[in-house]
């Protein structure tokens, strides 16, 4: 599975969310989804803990 970097930090607004914060590395389960013409990417972060996170606060690393 593909490792990003977080550029920017986010905090979902839903009950008990992925927070990720810049510099983090996040892993992509393969899971998107288009809402509201953003793209929504399914991530895992290095505790386990798995969310929505934005397109556009990532990069590869």
């Amino acid at each position: 599975m593909p490792s990003f970097r977080v550029l920017q930090a986010w905090k979902a607004s839903y009950a008990d969310p992925i927070i990720v914060r810049a510099g983090d590395v996040l892993t992509l389960t393969g899971k998107s989804d288009l809402w509201e013409g953003h793209l929504w990417l399914w991530a895992r972060n290095a505790a386990g803990r798995e969310g929505w996170v934005p397109e556009k606060h990532l990069e590869a690393c």
